[in-house]
């Protein structure tokens, strides 16, 4: 099957590509491209809910995405009022759970309607996602989180992954790796904000999304490789 899709692939015109690194693969081919890392759909509404103080981690809670040194960096924590709350479900849980046990500030809370995730979303202290960035995958992958977190107006903490197009990094809270130490690093940054820059942070990564991340922007994107192509 990879033979024949190679040989496909000298017959196509052009690429439309979820990341740059992913052209790695289909660069023999010298074939414009485009990277369209995906569409922020507005959804959901913006409109303001009161803050909490928790941090919040929504999606699969798999091995390997980071959990076990968010745990630990949020314990490692002064402040004892905040909390983490996790959404979602994976072959974590049971993990996750234990500690929920032996520490009450953390929550799990398994899987809640998308519009009301938005909601809590919008309410959190700060949003995260800690994978490794030296797992292969990152380079192919674009976290579809990414959008919605920053549509939210809450500041999100990441890793810098090399999926990401460098143009978002003005827009989050980055830590280099998701080691224990640089994790809570992030969250003491989150913390040492004020309400008021924390709001400005967050609205200004939720404006960058609305006006550069929307189907209009970036269905340009591909006809204008279309009209590339077709001239």
């Amino acid at each position: 099957e990879y033979l024949i899709e190679k040989r496909i692939l000298k017959f196509v015109d052009g690429y439309v590509l979820f990341t740059k690194q992913m052209n790695e693969f289909f660069g023999e081919y010298n074939k414009p491209y485009v990277v369209v890392e995906g569409v922020y759909r507005d959804k959901y509404s913006l409109e303001k809910t009161p803050k909490k103080s928790f941090f919040m981690h929504a999606g699969s809670l798999h091995k390997n995405i980071g959990i076990e040194e968010l745990i630990e960096a949020f314990e490692n924590l002064d402040d004892k009022s905040t909390e983490l709350w996790f959404f979602g479900s994976g072959t974590m849980d049971e993990y996750i759970k234990n500690k929920s046990r032996s520490n009450s500030r953390i929550k799990h809370k398994g899987f809640v309607d998308p519009s009301k995730l938005f909601e809590y979303e919008k309410s959190a202290l700060a949003l995260v996602n800690v994978r490794d960035p030296r797992e292969e995958y990152t380079k192919y992958s674009f976290p579809s989180k990414t959008f919605e977190y920053m549509a939210s107006g809450t500041p999100f903490i990441s890793t810098i992954l090399p999926g990401i197009p460098k143009e978002y990094l003005d827009y989050m809270v980055t830590v280099e790796d998701n080691s224990v130490e640089a994790i809570e690093n992030g969250l003491r940054t989150i913390l040492t904000m004020s309400a008021n820059e924390r709001e400005v942070f967050g609205r200004k990564a939720r404006e960058y999304v609305l006006n550069k991340k929307n189907k209009i922007v970036q269905s340009k994107k591909v006809m204008d490789l279309l009209e590339l192509i077709d001239s």
